[in-house]
């Protein structure tokens, strides 16, 4: 928290780890996925707070950004989707030579 101060003013604390601003007309949400495990990188495993918790907030966050006519939103998380490059390609990507 000392590396980023500013974050304490979107309600980030020890217990707290996701924040949105809304900035030129788009909404800004960031979540927090947990410690990377290299034995399931694709792994939701945050407590600060919890899955769950993180998708009701982000529920609520997206239905005002929406009420507010907010039309362009931006939703950041640490752990990828899919596997990273090292475990495989996901499918459907292309392959390079």
């Amino acid at each position: 928290m000392s590396t980023f101060p500013y974050l304490k003013q979107f309600g980030v604390s020890d217990k707290n780890f996701i924040y949105k601003f809304d900035y030129d007309g788009a909404r800004f949400i960031f979540l927090w996925t947990g410690k990377f495990d290299e034995n399931k990188p694709t792994a939701w495993g945050a407590t600060r707070p919890i899955y769950e918790e993180q998708m009701k907030q982000l529920a609520q966050w997206l239905d005002e950004a929406k009420a507010a006519g907010i039309r362009k939103v931006f939703v950041g998380f640490h752990n990828p989707v899919f596997l990273p490059f090292r475990h495989g390609s996901h499918p459907g990507s292309a392959k390079s030579a």
